[in-house]
């Protein structure tokens, strides 16, 4: 509608977002209902709602918080029970933005029994007077992100379009966009954007009349809650990074007079001057006023507590500060919180009312009789649930003689959900009121509660197709929401912190086949860790001088844990002997076979398989070990071990040993030979690369088929500690003459680094890197430089087929305290691009990993990144590079968002299933687009690794053939690929598929997929969105005319979904059927 049409037109976009597990009954099953209303008889709770999981996980794994371990899953959001400071508590973490803020409180309102709610996290800061890690607790929070944007050639003293009716407003204030133009070539400069108008919110309490809409801009936090804040004026906060770096201030908790939030991740100082000079607010973010309007209309008090982890864009130009501080900013938001509960807790006032305040603020959850109405109406449905923004496009269809009312209604929650039927379809209307956050939280009242077959939406917009005109009914096949935004440069990846404390240092890791289940261990020999074995399983660590077997120590604490990479959940795991500088790899049937480590742990095999309770069993350092086509293991070298040998079957012993020279004369007198670099060729042959040199071994004759060129520029392994990978193999020529074998070796060490090191003087790493095709025996090493050096990092393969390089030093050598200046930043290396334009510079972390970290690539895409222990035992304290146990996860620059309608998501289910070489293999994919051409997609096969030492054994990638793509129906693909050739293409195993469109990855292919509920967005053009003249918006003028079209394009598509047999093409027959609109 005109100038608000920015804001009409998003009002749906938010249903997108509200995944459904059940297409056909979408409300809470009889289970769900069951732990709720129990859960509710403890209550009440107090709600802690928070954003992100790197603010929630620091209270998970705080000693003050502790659980009940009950958990209940309700729409994607997991609501956790427990206790901090004897206070009830239900923690849910939102995820970032307003609607996801504004849907979870919404439920968590709606379904517990709440007597407040206490939000938390970390904020940018707009006030001059506040500083990073300060914690802040505003008194008024505001949107300040609904706005009417008025069009060119209008000023203040312009009426806005439907400002007589109350919808849009003048008071608030704007902001001039001509009043930041720079570099301007005259006085009378202008700027076509003009004005944004700051617009208060609808809001429709729970105690006024439903759909009867009051409007709030500043939301005032409870004034008990804000009293009792100030006894945390003089908490103590964390003011250090680590323990060498600290900030110059002392921070401090501030109360001040106001926040706001935006879905707008702010990193422009022109706009932060601007915000703070217009509202006087402290913390900028992206939750708080939506949570603080969910609890004005649900008559809950709230409290938010902000701790500040950035400048939005007030600091230096080179980099936002959350870069350093997020990690510290959300241990003192934790802080605060808790001191927060403790001394609510122990308010004598609090306890006071909490007796003598009115039922309805202590339990908003759902009353016994409107539970029973809501059963009784789902033994109805499924309903097609009919959702409008306003009460002028609702009125239209009430009155209309095709829609039949069964004079049922619902109120909860401040709405009224209408029953009736048209076309003999039965319906629920509901009216959700103007913007963004009330679309949402009315649509997710409505899936969680109601048994919904599908939703249509429909009301008037402004539109901005010049083909188009007034009047006209539009169906757009996809909707975005455009106002989430980050005010800053190209997406270069991102961190998030998902653990505080693994228990162990990661130096080895590996995650299992048809699970969210990282594998995490360090040595056994290493004394205490950070995590204790389960009562009475403590270990026997035996004297090998002994040879009675009398004397032993023993050992409580676990080496070794299975980490959850969604929840961060940690088991302790039981390693009988020493795994220091051991190896690994997933074996055909999905076992992680372990071999070798130090003292008896060297000659140990342990096998771990990948079920809830399982452990480690073992059977009686410095190598590799690689999987071969047959299945068996390759185990090569380690220190003084110059051979190679097969790993046994479990629990058999291997007495054959084949020696090999090469690796003695590979030896110099640092070493620079161990965890050699061991590949599967496309040929069947073993590539062994050694210090400076390779040589192609014959597994079955067990003869050296040829020598390979000498990588020049210095030592590549352990503890020169390069990286190494196989490039991804492509087999998209189905009938080559030769596949193609590539390997890539990066970084390392001068061979004399390790001596100077002993002498205090660390030596620049190497910064080549070498590319070789090892299949072509006249194929000799291409050089390349990255644009740092780099010793001890990473070397992954991406879903896409591109390289991520990760972790390191830029000095020095493996091993303790042999290395200074980590290496921060990632690098992107792009395989298949000019030599020149193969690397790019990624987001940094704020983590040194050097010594003893890994890495690994998940099955979503995402990187998890942990260990780094440069010292003998773990030490956290005194030392320039602490024993690391953080956990963080890198988002490479394919989940940049403007990119989320290239990334397909893939609905077949391949779990337990077996494929064939040979054979086919057909993938069915969801992508929002009308068609797909098959030059921008890949279907890729991964081999996740075991990675330990900066070596990422077994890790392969497949680039598969595709036969044939089929657009099956709107958003839904079929492409079938050929499978790998043979064994020796693709040893038998557990591989990751991944399909990718245009450079963005699935998740892969062992998770199964999501439903979806269906829905449809029906908009009838009500204006121009400025494109008209400058006088006037049309909406004026033809609001009624385009509400009646919306109304009667509504009823048309009810009729013809509801005479519809194959409702999957109901849509495209829609289309054509509407003749009769009003002009």
């Amino acid at each position: 509608m005109g100038a608000s049409s920015v804001v009409a037109s998003l009002m749906m976009i938010s249903f997108f977002m509200l995944n459904r597990q059940l297409q056909a009954d979408a409300a809470l099953s009889a289970e769900t209902y069951k732990s709720i209303d129990e859960a509710n008889q403890s209550g009440p709770y107090l709600g802690v709602v928070i954003p992100n999981a790197f603010e929630m996980n620091p209270l998970l794994q705080s000693p003050n918080f502790t659980s009940t371990n009950l958990t209940i899953d309700v729409s994607g959001r997991r609501f956790r029970f427990g206790t901090i400071a004897n206070k009830k508590v239900i923690l849910v973490m939102t995820g970032l933005s307003m609607i996801n803020a504004g849907i979870t409180t919404q439920l968590l309102l709606s379904l517990f029994n709440i007597e407040g709610v206490v939000h938390y996290g970390i904020a940018g800061n707009a006030n001059p007077s506040i500083n990073i890690a300060d914690v802040v607790i505003p008194q008024y929070w505001a949107h300040t992100a609904l706005w009417n944007w008025q069009r060119y050639g209008q000023g203040p003293e312009t009426e806005l379009p439907l400002e007589a009716s109350g919808d849009y407003t003048r008071e608030i204030g704007y902001l001039k966009f001509a009043n930041y133009t720079v570099n301007a070539s005259s006085s009378a400069y202008d700027n076509l954007l003009n004005n944004i108008w700051y617009q208060p919110e609808e809001v429709f309490p729970i105690d006024g009349t439903p759909e009867e809409r009051q409007h709030a801009f500043w939301v005032p936090v409870d004034p008990l809650y804000y009293n009792i804040s100030k006894k945390l004026e003089d908490l103590k906060l964390e003011g250090c990074l680590n323990s060498t770096t600290c900030l110059s201030h002392t921070p401090k908790v501030a109360r001040v007079d106001r926040g706001t939030s935006a879905s707008i991740y702010l990193d422009n100082a022109a706009y932060r001057g601007f915000i703070y000079n217009k509202f006087n607010v402290s913390p900028v973010e992206m939750e708080s006023a939506s949570v603080a309007l969910i609890c004005l209309q649900q008559r809950v008090p709230f409290i938010v507590i902000r701790a500040i982890s950035d400048l939005a864009g007030g600091g230096g130009a080179d980099s936002n500060e959350a870069d350093a501080f997020l990690t510290l900013a959300s241990k003192n938001s934790v802080t605060a919180v808790l001191e927060f509960v403790k001394q609510l807790s122990a308010s004598k006032e609090f306890v006071k009312q909490l007796s003598a305040s009115n039922p309805l603020q202590l339990n908003v959850a759902l009353s016994t009789e409107t539970q029973m109405l809501i059963e009784e109406a789902n033994m109805s449905g499924p309903y097609l649930d009919i959702v409008i923004p306003n009460s002028y496009e609702m009125d239209l269809l009430l009155q209309s003689p095709n829609f039949t009312s069964s004079n049922l209604f619902i109120d909860f929650s401040g709405r009224r959900l209408r029953f009736g039927t048209i076309a003999n379809k039965p319906v629920i209307l509901v009216m959700t009121g103007l913007s963004m956050i009330n679309a949402a939280i009315t649509t997710q009242l409505l899936l969680s509660q109601f048994d919904i077959e599908g939703v249509v939406h429909y009301g008037i917009a402004g539109h901005a197709n010049p083909s188009l005109n007034l009047a006209h009914v539009v169906i757009p096949q996809y909707w975005s929401h455009s106002a989430l935004w980050s005010w800053q440069g190209e997406y270069r990846g991102g961190w998030e912190l998902v653990s505080e404390n693994s228990g162990v240092s990661a130096m080895h890791m590996t995650i299992m086949p048809n699970s969210n289940k990282a594998i995490m261990f360090d040595a056994a020999g290493f004394g205490q860790s950070e995590i204790s074995l389960p009562p009475g399983d403590c270990r026997r660590v035996f004297d090998e001088r002994d040879e009675t077997g009398e004397y032993y120590e023993v050992d409580c604490w676990a080496h070794a844990v299975e980490f959850d990479t969604e929840t961060a959940a940690i088991r302790p795991l039981k390693i009988l002997t020493d795994t220091w500088c051991s190896s690994g790899g997933l074996s055909a049937n999905g076992t992680l076979v372990q071999t070798g480590g130090w003292a008896v742990g060297g000659r140990s095999v342990r096998y771990l398989s990948g079920c809830n309770t399982c452990d480690w069993e073992e059977h009686p350092m410095f190598s590799t070990q690689h999987i071969l086509p047959n299945g068996n293991f390759i185990l090569v070298g380690g220190r003084r071990m110059f051979n190679y040998e097969y790993i046994p079957k479990g629990g058999g012993s291997n007495d054959v040993y084949f020696p090999l020279p090469f690796l003695q004369e590979t030896t110099d007198p640092f070493e620079n030979n161990l965890y050699p670099f061991v590949f599967l060729s496309t040929d069947g042959n073993i590539l062994i690369f050694a210090n400076n040199r390779s040589i192609l071994l014959n597994p079955t004759t067990n003869k050296i088929v040829r020598e390979l060129p000498v990588l020049d520029g210095g030592s590549r392994n352990y503890p020169a500690s390069g990286m190494a990978a196989l490039l991804p193999i492509n087999l998209s020529d189905p009938n080559p003459k030769a596949i193609l074998a590539e390997i890539l070796i990066c970084g390392g060490a001068d061979p004399r680094a390790g001596k100077l090191v002993e002498n205090g003087i660390f030596v620049t790493a190497l910064q080549d890197c070498g590319r070789i095709d090892i299949t072509d025996p006249k194929s000799t090493w291409q050089k390349e430089m990255m644009p740092t050096p780099r010793t001890m990092g990473d070397l992954l393969i991406l879903p896409t087929g591109d390289i991520l390089i990760v972790n390191g030093a830029k000095e020095g050598i493996a091993g303790w305290n042999f290395a200074q200046d980590p290496n921060l930043t990632p690098l992107l290396y792009r395989p298949d691009n000019p030599t020149t334009q193969r690397f790019t510079e990624l987001k940094a972390t704020t983590i040194p990993r050097m010594y003893g970290s890994t890495s690994m690539v998940l099955p979503d895409g995402k990187i998890l990144v942990a260990g780094s222990n440069t010292n003998y035992y773990y030490n956290f304290t005194g030392v320039k590079y602490p024993t690391e146990l953080r956990v963080e996860k890198f988002y490479p620059p394919y989940f940049d968002p403007l990119l989320i309608l290239d990334r397909p998501m893939i609905t077949s289910d391949y779990k337990g299933k077996m494929v064939k070489y040979r054979g086919y293999i057909v993938v069915e994919f969801k992508l929002k687009k009308a068609e797909v051409d098959q030059s921008d997609l890949k279907v890729t096969m991964y081999s996740p690794p075991f990675t330990t030492h900066g070596f990422s054994m077994g890790q392969r990638l497949l680039i598969l053939a595709i036969k044939k793509l089929d657009n099956v129906e709107s958003e839904f693909f079929r492409v079938e690929v050929v499978a790998p050739p043979s064994a020796e293409i693709a040893p038998p195993g557990f591989y990751l598929i991944f399909v990718v469109h245009d450079g963005v990855p699935s998740s892969g292919i062992w998770p199964c997929g999501n439903g979806k509920v269906p829905f449809i967005v029906i908009r009838a053009v009500s204006d121009l969105a400025g494109g008209g003249g400058a006088d006037s918006n049309e909406v004026d003028t033809f609001l009624t005319l385009t509400s009646k079209n919306s109304v009667t394009a509504v009823l048309e598509f009810v009729k013809q979904l509801s005479a519809s047999k194959n409702n999957e093409n109901f849509i495209s027959s829609f289309h054509t059927s509407l003749y009769s609109l009003d002009a």
